[in-house]
């Protein structure tokens, strides 16, 4: 599925606006709630990927997880389902409150050579670790930390950033890992050396 296809669709209630990025599962979209009229993040499963039951497994532990996850510094799931669009097809979707400053990775970037202050970085850190301990609470191991998965509600310097993309979640205990067998999943930059050799992941490995 071109993304650029969704542009003017509506899926459910809500009627898409623009593609805000595009990652390995799917495409994240600015969107427009019908019902009460308020702009959210949409994200979208590629439609290549629909026919494989592994990656529609995945897109719903996402879903599930981060609505049970409810936490100041993880972002908020609205809605989650599977609707027909026109020209089309089935579109499985999840509705997230749209966070509009911009991801950490591009922020680092646009200040380049200037420093965050320490109490930037105190703020940052203690709201992302309040989140992932949060999350490895209730079970469940992120996987994936890096710059692109924290991201600000606006570009004000006083933003508050949210731990976003669980798609590669490890559920502790019994739910095990939503990923292919003998295959490291992450991002390569990131990842922790017990999850390059695919050896257990624990709540340190975030």
């Amino acid at each position: 599925m071109n993304p650029a296809s969704l542009i003017g669709k509506t899926i459910g209630q809500y009627e898409i606006e623009a593609v805000l990025g595009q990652g390995g599962m799917g495409a994240v979209f600015r969107a427009v709630q019908l019902n009460l009229r308020r702009r959210v993040a949409v994200k979208v499963i590629l439609e290549n990927l629909s026919d494989k039951p592994d990656y529609l497994e995945r897109f719903n532990r996402e879903a599930q997880l981060v609505a049970a996850l409810e936490h100041p510094h993880i972002v908020t799931v609205y809605d989650f389902g599977m609707e027909y669009v026109e020209s089309v097809g089935d579109v499985m979707f999840v509705a997230m409150r749209l966070l509009e400053g911009g991801s950490l990775e591009k922020r680092i970037r646009q200040r380049e050579g200037v420093p965050q202050t320490l109490d930037e970085v105190a703020d940052l850190v203690s709201g992302i670790c309040s989140a992932l301990d949060h999350a490895h609470s209730m079970g469940v191991i992120h996987r994936d930390i890096k710059p692109a998965n924290i991201v600000f509600d606006r570009l004000s310097i006083d933003a508050k950033a949210y731990l976003v993309d669980f798609g590669i979640a490890k559920t502790m205990g019994g739910g095990g890992s939503l990923t292919n067998a003998n295959v490291a999943m992450g991002s390569p930059y990131y990842m922790p050396p017990e999850q390059w050799k695919n050896e257990a992941i624990k709540p340190a490995s975030d």
